[in-house]
């Protein structure tokens, strides 16, 4: 009863968010950087949003703080769908939300290396999903696999409420139907993109210190490496101002450059990680070494994979 309830919210809230955001223009305009080809409506990520408050409000309030980071960050990142905030704001509002996390999880925070190097992680795991965040599916194809594979894993372990994560798959679904198609209707925003970003990254750390597997960090391994890789090439190739909008990212080379679908590289990008989450599946009970050797084996195809088809695509483009 509570699904099918949440899909007639989710549905009624998506249909009334769009025919708002139709009517008042709440739409990504084009720039250098846009892969789309008209104004269309962005923001309609708030429908992970409503489904993660759905699970607080019907769960006797449960994870307070992790409730209270995506409230928080769901609403700059809102405002900044259509104001255009600091970079600089942004990323100190991203702070706050991990630390949030980490008293969530921790009941607290110990100032220490390890807590910088999480704090990092939380950071980035929000941005790299905000910046691969491009073409329609991208976002979408690539969380239904995380959070699918977060479910099939919580089956046999109860970490987390199970609806919890069956909630934000509905979402995700309802999500698809305007953004899963070649002409998108709406994209998720950056309100939809940094949620998901932290939840994941939530989901991530939870799993990795409760089942002390540190391979739940290749979770969003894909995004990661074209997120990571990117940011090298601007810093010490380019040599580009790294808050500026740019296009640099190898889906959006692979889509102007070979003309690939958005829905076919977004499919691609979610089959990677795919194979990656079967890699976790299988790995996550084995020794802390074997596991450190397989993410640094399959970061390293990763990278080296990423440096490939780049080159490939910059000699095409010339």
């Amino acid at each position: 009863m509570n699904y099918l309830l949440l899909l007639a919210i989710l549905i009624l809230s998506s249909y009334m968010y769009y025919t708002l955001a139709e009517k008042y223009n709440l739409k990504a305009t084009l720039t250098t950087r846009s892969l789309h080809k008209k104004p269309t409506v962005v923001g309609i990520g708030i429908l992970f949003v409503i489904a993660i408050f759905y699970f607080f409000f019907t769960n006797s309030y449960q994870f307070p703080y992790l409730t209270g980071a995506i409230a928080l960050i769901a609403s700059i990142s809102l405002l900044d769908d259509f104001f255009k905030l600091s970079a600089f704001f942004r990323i100190f509002i991203h702070v706050i939300v991990t630390v949030l996390v980490f008293y969530q999880l921790f009941n607290g925070i110990h100032l220490n290396a390890l807590f910088i190097v999480f704090l990092l992680l939380g950071i980035g795991s929000v941005n790299t999903y905000n910046f691969m965040d491009g073409v329609n599916g991208m976002l979408g194809f690539n969380a239904i696999i995380t959070i699918a594979t977060f479910l099939t894993i919580n089956y046999f372990e109860t970490l987390v409420p199970q609806n919890l994560l069956v909630y934000v798959l509905v979402a995700l679904l309802v999500f698809g139907f305007f953004n899963f198609r070649k002409h998108a209707l709406a994209f998720s925003g950056d309100v939809g993109s940094t949620v998901m970003g932290i939840f994941v990254f939530f989901l991530m750390l939870l799993f990795s210190f409760k089942l002390n597997a540190l391979i739940f960090l290749a979770m969003i391994l894909v995004f990661f490496i074209d997120t990571f890789c990117t940011f090298c090439y601007r810093l010490f190739v380019t040599k580009e101002n790294l808050f500026l909008a740019h296009k640099h990212h190898l889906y959006e080379k692979s889509v102007e450059t070979l003309g690939v679908s958005h829905l076919k590289i977004a499919f691609i990008y979610a089959f990677l990680q795919l194979v990656i989450n079967c890699i976790v599946y299988y790995s996550y009970k084995l020794s802390t070494e074997y596991q450190v050797l397989i993410l640094l084996g399959i970061s390293s195809l990763g990278v080296l994979g990423y440096f490939y088809f780049f080159q490939k695509l910059k000699k095409l483009h010339l």
